[in-house]
């Protein structure tokens, strides 16, 4: 990983938290001096590190040294039940884990552990002389990142260290990142969209921020100087609320937003209201982020797509009109135990499930999830074009569709809306009767629950299924 660092950048800060600063010359310092602990504590090639922490300077430091060593980095969701972590590890193996003392966890007498700060308290004590650096082999296994499982059981994605490599450098080249930019990480690093900042900011030679857990983002931009970030739609939806925040996204030179679905209404007010420096995403997993993203200065129609395609990627549109992926990028395969599965096409494409078309200039337009489909009556519903359809909707900012079954139609649709006014079940339905057919018409509107929908990130499909289920038949 140090290799990727360039002479011209050790002056450069790599490094920046709201108590210190580092150049890229003390951070591979550090980097050689953790890199020589882990070996002392047998962890080398092939050797899996898990990591269960909150984000933190700490855990960048550990996720590169990691990989500085050739071993293979396992950052685990810190919001995961005890039972969830240990079945995760037991399917792709442990032979280190690093946990973060917040985190306190029955599982340490379990596994080969440490606690994080006494791990970057060992370096201290010796010098780094002696550590023999690793040429960074490309096609080494790096990470095992876990799927968000908002379709089910997380699913364990071995990348490459060239996986990442290639897809920041495929970034880099869309939105331009250099010596002196700073990418803030308000993203947890155990999703893809939180770990691949370090990545890009490794190879341009910018540096990453990591913010107070304590501070508003906007607090952060300001007083770190970032001038990139990273959001899930959730998130840029909140900021736009507050005066301060919209200034300080103001000031940054680009805003990456994915995660989840971004609305059309999200997206007009940030571009048309406040001019903001969007960026619109498709990306996943399995192709270590992003895959295709729109390019600076693109107009608001361009902006209510997905974006182009990305270099050292491939994108194709099955004849059922699902998104297929292959490229530099494409993950190694899914872990299950000692098996590594890759589920591709005869003609090597990735089947990502996702439904989406192309237009004449290249833009993608992602329609939903092909299994999220269901059908009624003989009709197909895809969820996502009616959650669009509710979100346009005076007084709604988000909303999940659900199929329940229905004796008389096989299925219908059910919505859970997350409301800013109060605006009644009767009401949406009249305004969704103007846009969508009747059998669209969701037969039950509900709140969606606040505490679930400011967790931030994507939200469950099978959680509101068995929520509809549970409702409707006590109705």
């Amino acid at each position: 990983m140090i290799a990727f660092i360039k002479e011209e950048d050790l002056n450069s800060l790599a490094f920046i938290t709201e108590d210190y600063q580092l150049s890229y010359e003390k951070y591979r310092e550090l980097i050689l001096s953790l890199s020589k602990t882990l070996v002392e504590l047998g962890i080398g090639k092939g050797k899996k590190v898990a990591i269960l922490a909150e984000n933190s300077p700490e855990y960048v430091l550990a996720i590169v040294s990691i990989l500085n060593v050739g071993a293979i980095c396992v950052p685990v969701n810190i919001r995961w039940p005890d039972s969830q972590i240990e079945n995760a590890l037991k399917k792709v193996g442990c032979d280190l884990l690093i946990i973060d003392r917040k985190r306190e966890t029955a599982l340490s007498a379990r596994y080969r552990s440490v606690y994080m700060d006494q791990l970057i308290q060992m370096p201290m004590k010796n010098r780094h002389f002696g550590f023999k650096e690793i040429e960074p082999e490309l096609e080494r296994d790096a990470t095992v990142i876990f799927t968000s499982g908002s379709l089910g059981e997380p699913k364990p994605v071995l990348h490459s260290l060239g996986n990442h490599y290639y897809s920041a450098v495929g970034s880099n080249s869309n939105i331009l990142l250099s010596a002196g930019d700073v990418w803030g990480i308000f993203l947890p690093l155990y999703h893809v969209g939180g770990l691949s900042i370090i990545f890009r900011a490794l190879i341009s030679g910018a540096a990453v921020a990591i913010p107070s857990k304590k501070g508003s983002i906007s607090k952060a931009i300001k007083e770190l100087n970032i001038t990139h970030i990273s959001l899930v739609p959730t998130q840029l939806y909140r900021m736009l609320k507050d005066k301060e925040a919209i200034k300080a996204l103001r000031s940054t030179k680009a805003i990456l937003l994915g995660g989840a679905p971004a609305r059309e209404s999200l997206i007009r007010r940030a571009k048309e209201e406040f001019d903001l420096p969007i960026y619109t995403t498709y990306g996943s997993t399995e192709m270590a982020s992003q895959v295709t993203t729109t390019k600076p200065n693109d107009t608001l129609q361009h902006l209510l797509t997905s974006g182009r395609l990305l270099p050292y990627r491939q994108l194709s549109i099955d004849k059922e009109g699902e998104i297929l992926v292959k490229g530099k990028t494409l993950f190694k395969g899914y872990i299950d135990k000692e098996k590594l599965v890759l589920p591709l096409t005869k003609d090597g494409w990735f089947k990502t499930g996702d439904l989406g078309s192309l237009d004449k200039e290249g833009y993608l337009t992602v329609y939903g999830r092909k299994d999220n489909m269901f059908i009624s009556g003989g009709e197909n519903i895809q969820p996502e074009e009616i959650e669009q359809k509710l979100t346009q909707i005076d007084g709604i900012t988000d909303a999940v569709v659900v199929p329940v079954e229905d004796e008389q139609w096989g299925h219908r649709p059910v919505a859970f809306v997350y409301k800013e006014k109060d605006v009644t079940e009767s009401k949406i339905k009249n305004e969704l009767e103007k846009v969508l057919p009747k059998y669209k018409i969701p037969d039950r509107i509900f709140s969606l629950p606040k505490n679930i929908y400011e967790k931030g990130l994507k939200l469950s499909r099978e959680y509101f299924k068995g929520m509809a289920k549970r409702i409707m038949e006590r109705a």
